[in-house]
């Protein structure tokens, strides 16, 4: 299956691309110093082979996040009308643990394994939350096991975009 990028998710992917080509290149020169200019050439020369070993894992990063870029499958969501759950939908849900009367509010978006950052409200659709929740629509429930037990989302309302969504978060004093 391939993996699903947004169009935000893509070029941020291009964008670690060249950090980490510009991080090769700087460890490539200081390599190339490191081996001419300390030590004995490579012969006991622990800045050239630390360097070596940095330049090996950026190179492996680097390789990794270009597969993933050329066959990921982009989801350009620009100009649709956003009624359902799915990769690159922003939304506001109220969630409860079952069994409990306190409520918690999320607005959260669906993105890609690679994009994905809970901290930021940014879900992959194929985490427990995202892949329970894909498909549904507003005013939808469902029940979601998790680690710290189970719990129930409504989703109450859909965005074209996250200022949309702070906009709303404010009229409704969320």
């Amino acid at each position: 299956m391939k993996e699903k990028l947004t169009v935000k998710g893509r070029k941020k992917l291009e964008n670690d691309i060249e950090s980490l080509k510009a991080k090769l290149r700087r460890i490539r020169e200081d390599k190339n110093y490191a081996y001419f200019n300390t030590g004995d050439n490579w012969h006991d020369n622990p800045m050239f082979v630390r360097l070596e070993q940095e330049e090996k894992q950026v190179y492996h990063e680097l390789i990794q996040l270009k597969k993933l870029l050329q066959s990921a499958e982009i989801i350009d969501i620009a100009d649709t009308k956003i009624e359902e759950v799915k990769i690159g939908a922003i939304f506001y849900a109220r969630a409860q643990s079952v069994g409990e009367k306190t409520t918690k509010d999320y607005f959260i978006e669906i993105v890609g394994k690679a994009e994905s950052d809970p901290a930021a409200q940014k879900i992959s659709y194929d985490s427990p939350i995202g892949s329970k929740l894909e498909g549904k629509t507003r005013g939808d429930t469902v029940k979601v096991k998790l680690p710290k037990g189970e719990m129930e989302y409504v989703i109450i309302e859909f965005f074209d975009n996250w200022e949309s969504a702070r906009e709303y978060r404010e009229r409704n004093a969320i």
